[in-house]
């Protein structure tokens, strides 16, 4: 399947560099081979999308027959690319299938591997032959229907536009104000906003944020109304709700409106996910607007799950304690704003560690450096969660997991502000 080499973009910008995985290919889940003929000896860059921003995911350098293999942990479905800036770009699709080979041979790029994948190419090849609006949806609606339940069906569909029945109204204005209403209440009819997947794509920040700017009127009250239906519509994933948290909070404080924070006042105390056993514990009059863990939450069985190990050297349970809760701030080095919490992390379990909770800070890259203000705390890490994971678990700013004393998850925070709040309620 043939696509165009595209102009290099966006890649040389600011990254938030992400080793996901190294060019070891040991019981490889991906696997990528490149042939590129004209590139022998040339850097070449695995990259990934989470949210409005692209990731480094891997790197290697091709033979001097242009040759080169990217593999290792399996990825996160999504939107990739493959580049040697400034020479060549290719964007592909990758599903549950993650053999893929990419090849240029006379200037013609090609990429094959799975159905999914080669279906994507084709679709690229037909956007670049400039068709109708109408060619596209017709050829997006057959992918759908072709590929029920996979990554590729559900990004098809978030790219659908929202059709509006026709129905002649006496004048332009109420003709322009009904579809404005239509499109306004059907604008998420497409696209699964609890869909991990379509992270790593561009197309979920860029929806979120025209419908947030577009059809939600710039008012404080108007704008926590709305924040509010979109978290219930992110909530059937911890990834999805906590992303749907941070671009609410960036807007918070970027929006020129007055009583904006407001918005920002009411995110901060509801930045977290609790299990129904969490919620039972608030006082009646102090549940407020709480969102609950997703049932077959695959990020708690992953967070018990994992290997890990005391600085000592020793294993770490993760669910064995004498104490009534465990809270463990899973945190990594390489991010300012863990390093810029950590400050509050311990003013909080200061305050709360003579009241049955026993303080772990879990460093989610390997041993942590001995010099921060979390050393005074029980210190553990691992290496074991791969790079979604890690994205989920810090993106910017570390989370807090609470840990009942028989080894259930409560809840996950993503602010102090809401573990502090939590906390004073059920430790009273």
């Amino acid at each position: 399947m043939v696509v165009t080499n595209h102009a290099v973009h966006r890649l040389l910008g600011t990254f938030w560099m992400l080793l996901l995985s190294g060019n070891v290919c040991i019981c490889a889940a991906f696997r990528m081979e490149v042939s590129l003929d004209s590139l022998p000896h040339t850097a070449l860059f695995l990259a990934g999308y989470y949210g409005d921003r692209i990731t480094v995911v891997d790197s290697t350098c091709s033979d001097g027959a242009g040759r080169a293999v990217f593999c290792g942990s399996r990825l996160p479905q999504g939107l990739y690319i493959l580049t040697a800036p400034g020479k060549f770009r290719c964007d592909f699709l990758l599903a549950e299938e993650q053999e893929i080979r990419i090849e240029i041979k006379h200037k013609r790029i090609s990429v094959s591997g799975n159905r999914q994948t080669e279906a994507y190419a084709d679709y690229l090849l037909l956007e670049e032959s400039q068709p109708t609006g109408q060619q596209l949806n017709d050829y997006r609606e057959k992918l759908v229907a072709s590929y029920p339940g996979t990554f590729l069906s559900a990004y098809m569909s978030a790219l659908q536009p929202v059709h509006y029945p026709f129905h002649p109204q006496p004048d332009e204005r109420t003709q322009m104000m009904d579809e404005y209403r239509y499109r306004r209440q059907h604008f998420f009819d497409h696209i699964d906003l609890s869909d991990t997947r379509l992270l790593h794509t561009p197309l979920y920040a860029e929806t979120v944020g025209y419908y947030f700017s577009q059809f939600v009127t710039q008012q404080a009250d108007t704008l926590i109304s709305a924040a509010y239906r979109l978290l219930r519509k992110a909530s059937g994933s911890c990834e999805t709700f906590f992303f749907m948290m941070d671009f609410l909070a960036d807007y918070s404080l970027r929006a020129p409106i007055e009583h904006i924070e407001r918005l920002y006042h009411f995110l901060q105390p509801n930045r977290c996910m609790l299990s129904g056993k969490a919620i039972s514990m608030l006082p009646a009059n102090e549940k407020g607007v709480k969102f609950t863990l997703p049932e077959e939450e695959n990020i708690c069985e992953r967070l018990v799950s994992v290997t890990y190990s005391g600085t000592n050297g020793e294993n770490f349970n993760f669910s064995q304690t004498e104490h009534r809760f465990r809270i463990f701030y899973y945190w990594d080095a390489a991010c300012p704003r863990c390093l810029s919490d950590a400050a509050s992390w311990q003013r909080i379990m200061n305050t709360y560690r003579s009241k049955s909770c026993e303080s772990i800070a879990a460093h989610i890259c390997g041993l942590p450096p001995g010099n921060s203000l979390l050393s005074s705390f029980t210190n553990i890490y691992t290496s074991d969660f791969t790079g979604c994971e890690r994205l989920f678990l810090v993106h910017d700013y570390a989370k807090t997991v609470l840990v009942g004393q028989d080894g259930e998850i409560l809840g996950i925070f993503g602010s102090m502000q809401a573990l502090d709040a939590f906390l004073n309620q059920i430790t009273r």
